[in-house]
Formats: C-alpha cells, sequence, structure tokens
C-alpha cells in the first residue's frame, strides 16, 4: 500500500486543513462595500454621463464580482494566479460582448426588414448592402 502524499501547504503531520477560515470582521467588512458599491451603481443610474455610465457600472460590477470571489469564495488564500485571472476574465468576458454588438450595428446583426428606420444613408459603415 503506497503512502499518502502531502500537499506542499499541508501543516506537518500529514493533517490536512479544512480550509481557511476567514474572520467574521473581515466577511462584514467585504459585505458592507458590497453594499456600499451597490448603492453607487444604483447612484450611477441617476447621474448622465453619456457614454461612461455603462463602463462605470461594469467597473463597480467587475469590483463587487471580484470581492465575492475573493473573500467568500475564498480566491485571496489561494494560488495568486486564481486571484488574479478571475477578476480578470469577469471584466474582459462582458466588454468582448458589448464591444462585439457595439460594434455591429443592430440592422446588421437581425434582417433588414426588422429594422426598416435604419439604411445605409444613416450612417452605417458596417454593412455594404443594407
Amino acid at each position: 500500500m503506497s503512502q499518502p502524499t502531502t500537499h506542499p501547504r499541508e501543516p506537518s503531520g500529514g493533517h490536512r486543513a479544512l480550509g481557511h477560515v476567514v474572520p467574521v470582521a473581515v466577511l462584514l467588512v467585504v459585505f458592507g462595500a458590497l453594499i456600499v458599491l451597490t448603492a453607487a451603481t444604483v447612484a450611477a443610474t441617476w447621474i448622465d454621463l453619456g457614454g461612461w455610465n455603462l463602463g462605470i457600472a461594469l467597473g463597480i460590477a467587475t469590483v463587487k464580482a471580484a470581492l465575492v470571489a475573493l473573500y467568500f469564495m475564498h480566491l485571496r488564500y489561494d494560488h495568486p494566479f486564481h486571484a488574479l485571472i478571475w477578476p480578470g476574465l469577469s471584466y474582459l468576458v462582458p466588454v468582448a460582448y458589448l464591444a462585439r454588438h457595439l460594434a455591429i450595428p443592430a440592422h446588421a446583426r437581425g434582417s433588414a426588414a426588422q429594422y426598416p428606420e435604419m439604411t445605409q444613408e444613416d450612417g452605417c459603415v458596417a454593412c455594404a448592402g443594407c
């Protein structure tokens, strides 16, 4: 029978720890930050910043998602690569999705019959034969 191998981060003796225990005070501070950021998201909708509203909302949402992932999902205490890659991806995926939809006009994505009010004369440069 082979001996069980131990993980390098395990305490001596080979006993597996159940996981990192986050102090309640830290969780309450993170919860408070999430409440403040939620209020900031709602407040940002009341201010007309033109095209910046979407970027501000995505930025706040990214910070909130990062806090949840880092503290409530314990990525803060995991391998540092995981703590860096997850928040970055949670921001880049929605930005790439929005960039794709903003780069291609709505009437070019669907049939031109769905959007009769938009034609190439209106300044559409994404499609050649509307």
